[in-house]
């Protein structure tokens, strides 16, 4: 996957998106494989239970078929085999033992199967128990017990049965194929569904970050209150801080004008003073007296515009600054012959106070 693909998905690394995601798509692969396997188990069982049934079917069949010949052997009372069993080296076998004793299934072609030895007790009530064999061909089969006894006495009679491990694996597998299909569909409709509820959910969290950069620019005083309840107190808590950080620069804005305000008698005073000297008066310090009181009315005239302002965050377009003070200096030197031309945007502009925004343009121009 290409990496501009992959941060447009997951989002970038260590993005709470890409840990959202990733997790959920864990949790849904765990949730796909065990349903899987518990799925594949159930059918397995189910699959076995039809199997068992049908062969614990032939044994008691078998069972109630059992007579002796008129020579005062073991036979069969019915003459016709059932399907499957008549088919030769199909795996579905059955096999009868009693002493020395053998009858067998056409299917097994004159061979006889490899029972083991089970530990059964003879009685007319017991039920087929499971066994695992090999056929007399090589081929796994599953097979299926019981031992009866007509008399006390008697030897007892073993009955077996079997069935090819393809009857019990081959729907098992086809079953468990159409279920992967299926589960692998509901996995990518689930992936979908995260990708979605996860986009959805964050949302608001890219709108507050873009609502934070319009304070930040100017555009609005305070976070907008009507979010979403796991964000308001994030929302609040912003807020605050931007309540607070106005309040600490509208402090520091009235002890910049109490400064101004004590130095501006001294510095009057001593305008006075120089104004009086008459010829012992120091051009420069005259001078610099006059500079330090243009900063303060400065400053005054600053934090009046504050006072009167309100909180509200200065935004000013740069194109109305310097196509203002490109017309006053084009004005002041109109005798030398110098041309101004400005090429700013209409969208620029910046959130500062237009006093010092001209300030900075004038010193650069």
């Amino acid at each position: 996957m290409k990496p501009g693909l992959s941060s447009s998905l997951f989002g970038p690394p260590g993005s709470l998106q890409r840990r959202l995601i990733l997790a959920a798509a864990i949790c849904v692969s765990l949730a796909l494989v065990g349903a899987s396997v518990s799925i594949g188990f159930v059918l397995h069982r189910f699959v076995r239970g039809q199997l068992d049934g049908r062969l614990d079917a032939r044994i008691a069949a078998l069972a109630s078929e059992l007579r002796p010949s008129p020579d005062g052997a073991l036979a069969v009372r019915s003459d016709r085999e059932v399907p499957p069993f008549d088919r030769p080296r199909s795996g579905w076998y059955w096999e009868v033992r009693r002493g020395d004793t053998v009858l067998g299934s056409p299917s097994l072609d004159g061979a006889r199967l490899d029972v083991p030895d089970p530990g059964l007790r003879p009685g007319r009530a017991g039920r087929p128990v499971p066994a695992d064999g090999v056929g007399p061909y090589g081929e796994r089969v599953i097979l299926r017990l019981m031992m009866v006894q007509d008399k006390p006495g008697e030897p007892p009679t073993q009955i077996a049965a079997s069935a090819p491990a393809a009857a019990l694996y081959g729907p098992v597998l086809e079953a468990v194929r159409t279920l992967a299909i299926c589960l692998g569909l509901i996995g990518l409709l689930l992936f979908a569904g995260v990708l979605l509820q996860v986009r959805l959910g964050l949302r608001p969290l890219r709108r507050l970050s873009e609502q934070l950069g319009e304070v930040r620019a100017g555009g609005r005083e305070r976070l907008p209150v009507d979010q979403p309840v796991e964000v308001r107190p994030l929302v609040g808590e912003i807020n605050g801080l931007l309540d607070q950080n106005a309040a600490q620069l509208a402090q520091a804005r009235t002890h910049v004008a109490n400064l101004a305000h004590g130095l501006k008698t001294p510095l009057a005073t001593l305008s006075m003073a120089f104004g009086e000297s008459g010829s012992n008066r120091d051009a420069g310090l005259a001078g610099l007296v006059e500079g330090m009181d243009r900063r303060i009315r400065h400053h005054l005239r600053r934090a009046r515009a504050a006072a009167t302002g309100g909180t509200v965050r200065a935004r000013v377009d740069l194109a109305s600054v310097v196509g203002d003070l490109a017309m006053v200096l084009a004005r002041m030197h109109a005798d030398k012959a110098i041309a101004f031309d400005t090429d700013v945007p209409a969208e620029f502009a910046v959130a500062c106070d237009r006093q010092d925004v001209e300030e900075m343009l004038g010193n650069l121009i």
